[in-house]
């Protein structure tokens, strides 16, 4: 049944062009691809004018400079600015909460409750979101995830500027890890199933977030000594961005640039195809109407009504049981090595703040910012099709040994370093600063390339069970990173005199 998201449709899929020899269904390539069928290509073209006028979001396998792939492309960007821009004004920010709350630890506290939340975030997500995808439809839950999303993160920023205590910027802190979290998986999960290089895209998205805090930061002159309206005008930027962002989005959607990717979205999911408003939904609403003469059930009632059970499974699969073994074992070797990466990444940033007083704190932050834009900025050059298929297994254990490697030897600057280490001093070593540049910019482009690769091992309809399992191996370096800081923070008598 062709279901297309957000219209009413009864048209069936002509079965040459969706049937094999022996009666197996294959998927439906009219989608997937950008460009017109050549001559003698042996794929179906849509059977009907209305077909042709349903699908006008084309959709790709990955890989190439595909004509969806440059038309979401500033979607893509726009997603990832919205979603880091809070978080890295936020962050910035630390030395003017170090004074005001007077501690060294506001930083790793910053972090923990940034993105500790993350790991639930994308739980519920696997286990949830294709069951409201099918109450709701996509195009509804998307909208939601994204642009209601973002505009309430960037709100929350801005209230940062309010906070005075440690439980007001506690709560700010928790409160933009659960948003953010969720809104860059959704973003990624989206966009993956258009292209399976626009995963990068998004995450350049936060590079530029990134590199627009340090420009911002720089220009505007913001210190840790700045008054409340002055930290006020500095978090309203990230409020400004994040709505015009909501906006980028709004327009794709209400041109139904995202139909198709919508639809595909919803193919992809472990239960059967339901929308919401395609003609199973109506044949069951009609049954229920003559039946009851109570008119059509709620989308909460369709969720509970007994009959339904077996389509809303119970069970949660850390990837789709149908995927051949080796994509399979592609994506558990990514998973892990995006696991350690992360911890890398994670550990050693509450140390950040342990480099001298406020300023060089921010510094040393901004400068994390510096190579996250460049490991983005990097990333985007990675084609999956021209990388070998061992590379897309080899490349990101070669890239984690080396980020450990250099995690090393930074900390091992900041135990035998007697001046800059812990003390009060503002006077930052350029090596220091470059180290943690070029640190942070393996990391970034290490996390990208290994996304990229995940989408590409997939097909399309699955793109975004992959970018959920890699984004669990994700978070859960971080969450092992930063309960790791947090020890060895609390366990050093040097860091406890700091705080």
């Amino acid at each position: 049944m062709h279901q297309v998201i957000g219209r009413q449709t009864n048209s069936k899929r002509p079965e040459s062009a969706h049937s094999s020899e022996n009666g197996t269904p294959s998927p439906d390539h009219s989608r997937l691809s950008a460009l017109p069928p050549l001559a003698d290509s042996d794929a179906a073209a849509p059977s009907s004018p209305a077909e042709k006028e349903e699908t006008p979001t084309s959709v790709t396998e990955g890989g190439g400079a595909s004509e969806a792939y440059w038309r979401l492309f500033p979607l893509a960007l726009t997603l990832g600015a919205g979603q880091q821009i809070t978080i890295t004004f936020f962050q910035t920010s630390v030395g003017y909460f170090q004074g005001l709350l007077k501690s060294n630890k506001v930083l790793l506290f910053f972090v923990l409750t940034n993105f500790l939340p993350a790991p639930l975030m994308i739980s519920l997500q696997i286990k949830y979101d294709s069951v409201f995808d099918q109450l709701y439809g996509t195009d509804s839950t998307y909208l939601f995830r994204t642009s209601f999303v973002t505009i309430v993160a960037g709100v929350v920023c801005f209230c940062a500027g309010f906070a005075d205590t440690w439980a007001g910027v506690l709560t700010v802190g928790i409160l933009l890890g659960c948003l953010t979290s969720a809104l860059l998986s959704s973003s990624q999960q989206l966009l993956a199933t258009g292209d399976s290089k626009l995963p990068a895209v998004v995450k350049l998205g936060t590079g530029v977030a990134a590199g627009t805090t340090v420009l911002v930061t720089k220009l505007s002159g913001f210190k840790p000594d700045a008054s409340r309206t002055e930290i006020l005008i500095f978090l309203a930027v990230p409020l400004i961005v994040t709505t015009f962002c909501v906006v980028i989005y709004g327009v794709f959607h209400c041109t139904h640039q995202l139909r198709a990717i919508y639809d595909l979205i919803l193919e992809g999911s472990d239960e059967s195809p339901r929308s919401g408003r395609g003609e199973y939904t109506r044949q069951m609403d009609s049954g229920t109407l003559s039946g009851s003469g109570l008119g059509s059930p709620t989308p909460a009632q369709h969720l509970l009504q007994p009959s339904l059970g077996p389509r809303y499974e119970s069970r949660f699969h850390l990837l789709p049981p149908s995927l051949d073994r080796e994509a399979t074992i592609t994506l558990w070797l990514l998973g892990i090595c995006l696991l350690v990466n992360r911890l890398c990444l994670m550990s050693l940033m509450p140390f950040l703040a342990f480099f001298g007083g406020p300023i060089a704190s921010q510094d040393l932050l901004l400068s994390k910012l510096v190579g996250d834009f460049l490991g983005n900025l990097m990333s985007i050059l990675i084609n999956p099709r021209q990388v070998a298929k061992w590379l897309h297994r080899a490349m990101p254990p070669v890239m984690v040994t080396a980020l450990l490697a250099m995690e090393m030897t930074i900390f091992a600057w900041m135990v035998l370093d007697p001046i800059s280490a812990c003390t009060k001093e503002d006077v930052l070593d350029p090596r220091l600063v470059a180290l943690v540049i070029i640190y942070y910019l393996i990391g970034g482009f290490t996390e990208n390339a290994a996304s990229v690769f995940a989408g590409a091992a997939v097909p399309s309809p699955r793109r975004p069970d992959a970018i959920r399992f890699v984004a669990i191996g994700i978070y859960t370096g971080l969450s092992i990173g930063l309960v790791g800081a947090t020890i060895a923070i609390y366990a050093h008598p040097k860091f406890l005199r700091q705080a």
